[in-house]
């Protein structure tokens, strides 16, 4: 093309341009900055809104951090498991959903939040090292409200640990409210930890870590506390979510026996609480010899040592820690003879120098608790459990409990259909899937729960496995469609968009919906 022209101008002239034109840009700059100092100035007396996204350790808890001293911050009361299992307790080798609630106090909308899920071998001090994750999910948390929120990918735990791992649940906006403090919910509100198991109170043993620690010694401590509920509890969706209202109503600071007023102005005690021994909970416990690599955690939220003395009970073992190995140690629990209404929560805690380095919360019941008929019994009449139903009922009583209890009425109506198939090793022998009325629960559905639905052996065994097939459709709701008639699809489409939200086996009696639907095609 050649050389442009220029005018005439040399390069001195170009190079005058060019100066001037820098000069311009600093003061434009100098500018911008003297008038964003003085707004700023004028401006630094307003709020400034965000979000406040909180895991709550407790009831009560609103995410100021850290958490006071001796706080037991590794039982969350809104992180749970949705189990294919009756008793509501994590089944291992099976395909179990991990949810949680989470908060958001702030007055701005938290989006995008990134909801992680993890799980970790029992241990009474978990960290970062320790975790496993299990799905994360984005959501968005509008201000001054909560969500519960379903892990998408199933967590299946060992069958080494019997499902009694622990869990970490994380919420994070990475703009506007992001994690300070990794796995440290005792610093950090955006963490929440659950490290509880409800048992039946039988002879068992139960397995945990003891972190390592740069102290040289590690204790195990346990604290035993014995729970009356004269009143009884409410019943919920499985027995071990029933149950675990007895340690929440604990950790939430409400025992020791509150009154409660009654009508006339007298006054009764919603529930009683003893200190026992940990000697009649614990046989005995010790190290397994079995380590595995980790490191120490520092304890960045801890303002203060923690008063480790008579609240944290009694020492059950001591060993020589290790700085970077974790070890296996192994509780035996006795047999404990226990009411239905009575209920043992044992509370372990290691320390190392004085610091609570973490703790795991185990409660005890009866093992009437567990019996599938039991429970639906004390759920088909609406009232909470009693001295009295530790009797069997008679069959006539049964027939009737089953007859006018839906989801009780719908696995007598499967199970007596597939009694004579057994044993049933694989969803594949089902055929095009189980009878339910004059519905099909698809085989293509069934074979999602998992392999642990299979083998079912024995009568006891297919009972026990349709009842927790029928409760898993329950707690996933839209998601399993296909064993509704259309009806009663639409029907809950209906209770939705009035803001109830009834369990899928409140629609299903004997096959068909037990409210009046119209048929399709039909005006409504």
């Amino acid at each position: 093309m050649g050389k442009q022209p220029t005018k005439g101008h040399d390069d001195d002239y170009f190079s005058k341009q060019w100066a001037e034109l820098l000069e311009r840009e600093k003061a434009d700059a100098e500018e911008f900055r003297r008038k964003w100092l003085i707004w700023q100035k004028r401006n630094e007396g307003r709020l400034h809104y965000t979000p406040w996204l909180i895991i709550p350790a407790h009831q009560t808890d609103c995410g100021l951090r850290p958490l006071p001293s001796g706080t037991p911050y590794w039982a969350s009361p809104f992180i749970g498991v949705n189990s294919p299992d009756p008793s509501g307790k994590p089944l291992a080798g099976a395909e179990n959903q991990v949810v949680a609630r989470v908060f958001n106090l702030g007055a701005l909308t938290s989006a995008p939040t990134i909801v992680r899920f993890y799980w970790a071998d029992p241990s009474v001090g978990l960290g970062a090292a320790n975790a496993h994750q299990i799905g994360s999910i984005m959501i968005e948390v509008p201000p001054l409200s909560s969500q519960v929120i379903a892990c998408p990918t199933p967590w299946i735990p060992t069958f080494l640990n019997n499902g009694h791992e622990c869990l970490f649940v994380s919420a994070d906006n990475a703009v506007l409210d992001p994690v300070t403090a990794p796995f440290e919910p005792w610093s950090d509100r955006h963490f929440g930890q659950r490290n509880v198991s409800v048992l039946p109170a039988v002879q068992q043993l139960f397995q945990l870590w003891l972190p390592a620690s740069a102290a040289r010694v590690i204790e195990l401590r346990a604290l035993a506390l014995k729970v009356t509920v004269p009143q009884g509890l409410s019943l919920r969706r499985t027995p071990a979510e029933t149950i675990d209202q007895v340690a929440q109503m604990m950790l939430a600071g409400l025992g020791g026996g509150r009154p409660v007023k009654e009508r006339g102005g007298r006054q009764k005690i919603s529930y009683r609480v003893e200190r026992i021994a940990a000697e009649r909970v614990i046989d005995g416990a010790k190290l397994l010899g079995e380590t595995q690599p980790s490191r120490a955690r520092i304890n960045r939220g801890e303002a203060e040592l923690q008063q480790a003395g008579h609240a944290l009970g009694e020492v059950v073992l001591q060993a020589a820690a290790e700085p970077d190995l974790a070890q296996l140690c192994q509780i035996s629990l006795r047999g404990t003879d226990l009411a239905v209404n009575e209920f043992i929560l044992l509370s372990l805690s290691g320390l190392a120098g004085q610091i609570v380095e973490g703790g795991y919360l185990l409660t005890l019941a009866n093992p009437k608790w567990f019996e599938p008929d039991q429970f639906v019994l004390a759920a088909a009449r609406g009232s909470e459990m009693s001295k009295q139903e530790k009797k069997r009922p008679s069959g006539d009583l049964r027939d009737l409990v089953i007859a006018h209890n839906p989801q009780a009425n719908a696995t007598y109506e499967i199970v007596s259909k597939l009694a004579g198939q057994l044993p049933i090793r694989s969803a594949k022998e089902l055929g095009r899937g189980v009878p339910l009325g004059d519905q099909v629960i698809p085989q293509e559905l069934i074979a999602q729960l998992g392999d642990g639905l299979f083998p079912i052996e024995s009568e006891e065994d297919l009972v026990i496995k349709v009842s927790a097939m029928l409760r898993t459709f329950a707690s996933e709701g839209e998601a399993h469609r296909p064993i509704l008639s259309s009806g009663a699809a639409r029907l809950l489409d209906t209770l939705h968009a009035f803001g109830g939200k009834p369990p899928i086996q409140a629609l299903i009696g004997r096959g068909k919906p037990i409210f009046p639907v119209k048929p399709e095609g039909e005006e409504k």
